[in-house]
């Protein structure tokens, strides 16, 4: 008799661990998502000292390495005390959902040492802060020393 009020009570009490264990093991899965990035063309809006400029980017995959090139606009703030506009392509490259790179672009005004961080949040999309810093020719003797500040933007693929 009590083995049998113990089989009564054990059996469901085991299914109904198992059931808890298989659907946390679901959730867990389910919320777990896949940041290997999607090769392809990525748009959205960047901003820079509270203005919002288009971005895109083109993202590459050979293998288990990732080559983001992300093209945008920013705002460069000069020691002059002016105001300018910057357009900026940058290079990062990565084996993982992170990436982060420093290195030089060019434009017509100057050239800029840049610092790019960010990270994809799925597979077909990815934020980052893109920062960078240089002399510009303006046409004046003086070449002022500029800065983009934190250039933000969240990109997505375009063919999601």
């Amino acid at each position: 008799m009590l083995t049998s009020r113990i089989v009564r009570i054990g059996l469901p009490l085991i299914a109904a661990v198992f059931v808890i264990a298989l659907v946390g093991a679901s959730l867990a899965s389910a919320m777990h998502q896949d940041t290997t990035p999607s090769p392809g063309a990525y748009k959205g809006p960047s901003e820079s000292s509270g203005v919002v400029f288009p971005a895109s980017a083109q993202v590459s995959r050979r293998g288990s390495r990732t080559t983001i090139k992300l093209k945008t606009q920013a705002n460069l703030n000069c020691d002059n005390g002016g105001h300018y506009l910057a357009d900026l392509a940058v290079t990062a490259k990565t084996g993982a959902a992170k990436f982060s790179n420093s290195g030089t672009t060019s434009d017509f005004q100057g050239t800029y040492q840049y610092k790019l961080t960010g990270k994809f949040t799925k597979a077909t999309s990815f934020k980052a802060t893109l920062s960078a810093k240089g002399d510009i020719d303006i046409g004046l003797p003086e070449k002022p020393s500029c800065t983009t500040g934190p250039v933000t933007f969240t990109l997505f693929h375009t063919n999601h």
